[in-house]
């Protein structure tokens, strides 16, 4: 049955040391993995969601393993995925 609330979110992980400007590639590729957190804590900590974090541009360098936030990278504003997730936080929470 569905829970009247979100319990998990899957972040962005640094698979390598990234640097500044560096751009995002796919999922399953060089950059990033996926792990999962409970959804509070991703959002009080400001984790970035796995599915927006392609073609994201690095605000500064990140180390390995680190979890990439928000505020470390440049997104789309444009990107109908973006545009959806803001929408959804904003009904949901």
């Amino acid at each position: 049955h569905p829970l009247k609330a979100f319990v998990s979110e899957c972040i962005t992980v640094a698979k390598k040391n990234l640097k500044k400007g560096e751009i995002l590639d796919s999922m399953g590729g060089y950059c990033y993995r996926s792990s999962i957190e409970l959804y509070g804590v991703a959002k009080e900590e400001n984790m970035l969601p796995v599915g927006l974090a392609q073609g994201a541009r690095l605000k500064c360098d990140v180390e390995r393993d680190q979890i990439i936030t928000w505020d470390m990278v440049e997104l789309n504003e444009n990107s109908v995925l973006l545009q959806l997730r803001r929408l959804q936080d904003s009904i949901l929470g």
